[in-house]
């Protein structure tokens, strides 16, 4: 097989091989310009990227509920696997899926927490000496007397 005889558009010469009965390549053969077109049309719709939200969902979801959460993610994996989705943007919906369960999870456990603690009464100015017991008493009498604070041994 020989070489293309044409120039690239840099005025070099074609490296390609020429085709079967022809003295150019697919590029560069006159005759098979309508088939170059063709496959260029063919490889740029095959390269496109798909839609971000082709068909975006009638409502927006709520990122606190976990059905919704789990419904959006169906959505985003069905339109991936058509080509309907770009991965990019079904990863970033998962990501933002990911940091709201993370979220509400955090929420959830700071209320458990604040519920279990004991709710302190506001400050009468007063120290009720019977709510202390003895190492609080010690330590106040010990700042009153202006002397050192005793301490534990480990």
């Amino acid at each position: 097989m020989s070489s293309c005889n044409a120039q690239t558009s840099r005025g070099q010469p074609c490296r390609s091989q020429a085709r079967l009965n022809s003295e150019f390549c697919f590029f560069h053969d006159p005759a098979s310009r309508r088939h170059r077109r063709e496959a260029q049309r063919k490889g740029g719709s095959k390269r496109s990227p798909p839609q971000l939200v082709p068909d975006p969902p009638p409502d927006d979801f709520d990122f606190s509920d976990p059905k919704q959460i789990k419904e959006l993610l169906s959505y985003a994996a069905n339109r991936v696997v058509r080509g309907e989705l770009d991965p990019k943007c079904a990863y970033a919906l998962s990501s933002l899926a990911d940091s709201a369960i993370r979220a509400d999870a955090a929420i959830t456990a700071a209320e458990r927490l604040e519920r279990l603690q004991p709710k302190k009464s506001p400050p009468t100015g007063r120290l009720d000496f019977r709510k202390l017991d003895s190492q609080e008493f010690e330590i106040y009498k010990a700042l009153t007397e202006k002397a050192t604070v005793p301490f534990e041994q480990p």
